[in-house]
């Protein structure tokens, strides 16, 4: 291989500034996996070190690329709002990054780069109920990562909401990697949910539950309890 080309990975591979984070943000609050949280919480959980994934890039460049182009088009929106959702005693504040925010509607959206297949199982998981309710039904990986997704942008809505906008809804929005010949109206697919506060005010509450009792049994973490649909606790850990 060309030394230009090494040089293009080794510039590639560099971590970026969420690389780099340590502090937990509302994806991974959201996680249903009580052990994987607190490991998270706590600091000590250990990432595949293989080397640097592909696919999060792809997801990276997208999001910049949306970004620019909202903002090039429309005032009614922003674009990568930081918020704070909530705080965990002993922990912090919990703050991320809303991908973008209508502020006309009161619209939280989130860009996800998925496969097909994953879209696909995610619609197939979702039923609305008439009066806005939201139902998840689907094997254990798909179910975990889509609720995950859920409470993610509910803990985003509150966090908007806490500094004084009006929160209506949230949405997924869903962009195929390995779309082929479809145009992007074909592609994309959303997700739309009614916000609700009390989910993400929930979501806090067990957060700050799993990190007091991490704190206080740092050497039996084990005990908790690993969720069925969690990919790390059933092919990462020996």
């Amino acid at each position: 291989m060309s030394s230009t080309f090494d040089g293009i990975i080794e510039v590639l591979s560099q971590p970026s500034a969420r690389d780099k984070q340590r502090r937990i943000g509302p994806s991974e609050l959201g996680d249903l996996c009580e052990r994987c949280l607190a490991e998270k919480l706590l600091g000590t959980h250990e990432d595949d070190d293989r080397g640097t994934p592909f696919a999060p890039m792809l997801g990276t460049a997208l999001h910049a690329y949306l970004e620019r182009m909202v903002d090039e088009n429309t005032w009614e929106m922003e674009t990568e709002t930081r918020v704070t959702v909530g705080e965990i005693k002993g922990y912090g504040r919990i703050s991320g990054t809303v991908d973008c925010f209508d502020r006309e509607c009161g619209h939280v959206i989130d860009y996800k780069l998925l496969s097909r297949r994953k879209i696909k199982a995610f619609s197939s998981a979702t039923y609305f109920g008439d009066d806005g309710s939201v139902e998840f039904y689907a094997n254990a990986s798909t179910e975990s990562q889509l609720k995950k997704y859920y409470y993610q942008m509910q803990l985003y809505g509150k966090g908007l909401e806490d500094v004084g906008y009006d929160v209506s809804h949230t949405s997924l929005v869903l962009f195929p990697r390995d779309c082929t010949t479809e145009t992007l109206h074909e592609a994309a697919h959303e997700l739309c949910f009614v916000y609700d506060r009390s989910a993400a005010e929930a979501v806090l509450e067990r957060g700050g539950a799993i990190y007091a009792w991490a704190v206080e049994n740092r050497d039996s973490l084990d005990e908790l309890d690993s969720d069925p649909g969690c990919y790390y606790c059933r092919f990462k850990r020996i």
